[in-house]
């Protein structure tokens, strides 16, 4: 199974994330700088991440084969620098 992370929690993350939960067979996480308990009450895993700490954020995608990036900036920046560490096998920014 493909396991596919979501950076970011906005409008067009969640409209990825119903795509890949109602199209395909793919497990996906959202990565989150807050908590989100209207995103947990669908049902779907978020995992609060530190954009600006790079060893938990390289543990956070530890088997994660797929990145899509809803995010921007330096946060961006460090997300596709830690799936460069840990050898995501795709990245994909929006």
């Amino acid at each position: 199974m493909i396991i596919v992370a979501i950076a970011g929690t906005s409008g067009l993350a969640q409209y990825i994330a119903h795509y890949i939960s109602t199209q395909t067979y793919h497990q996906f996480i959202f990565l989150s700088r807050y908590n989100n308990p209207g995103l947990v009450a669908k049902g779907w895993q978020v995992l609060k991440v530190d954009y600006n700490n790079s060893s938990s954020l390289r543990y956070a995608l530890t088997g994660i084969d797929t990145v899509i990036s809803t995010i921007s900036g330096e946060a961006e920046i460090a997300l596709i620098d830690a799936a460069a560490h840990v050898h995501v096998r795709r990245c994909v920014t929006l």
